[in-house]
């Protein structure tokens, strides 16, 4: 399995646009609970956009949840279950179930499961869960009152 990461920024005068690439080419299929070796099968690209308007810094564009990327990008397109994957990977199916309806976040000890079955990196998946809140948070937390601290001004204070 080969897997790249891209970062692209574009900033204008109505915003600033960042998109995160990753493209993951499996080398192997799952088959059963063994890998069998051979020619790509199958070519991943998972693009997350996120637009940020300029002013209020609120997301327009939203972030999937972990879960989602988990259904749609891993489990249906390699034919695997919820019921196989929480067998395989020593959970539950309720846990399965949850992180997939988005009710449930990925946690350190599922990203470490997930990225063992999926042969991908813990990181990864903590990413996706990271870029998710931050875009969640984002909706409801309101900062536009805090003024940001100045290390300078703060420094010429107590000269």
């Amino acid at each position: 399995m080969s897997r790249t990461f891209g970062f692209h920024q574009q900033t204008g005068w109505s915003g600033s646009r960042v998109t995160l690439v990753v493209t993951t080419q499996f080398a192997s299929t799952r088959s059963g609970a063994s890998y069998s070796s051979g020619h790509p099968k199958e070519l991943l690209t998972l693009t997350l956009s996120t637009t940020t308007d300029a002013h209020t810094h609120v997301d327009v564009v939203p972030v999937p949840h972990p879960g989602e990327v988990l259904l749609l990008e891993f489990l249906k397109p390699c034919g695997i279950t919820q019921y196989r994957l929480a067998n395989d990977i020593g959970t539950t199916r309720s846990q399965v179930s949850k992180i997939t309806r988005g009710a449930l976040g990925i946690s350190a000890d599922m990203a470490l499961r997930l990225s063992a079955y999926f042969g991908n990196s813990a990181e990864f998946w903590l990413g996706l869960q990271e870029e998710y809140d931050l875009w969640k948070a984002r909706q409801t937390t309101d900062v536009s009152a805090i003024v940001p601290w100045n290390h300078k001004e703060e420094a010429d204070s107590h000269s």
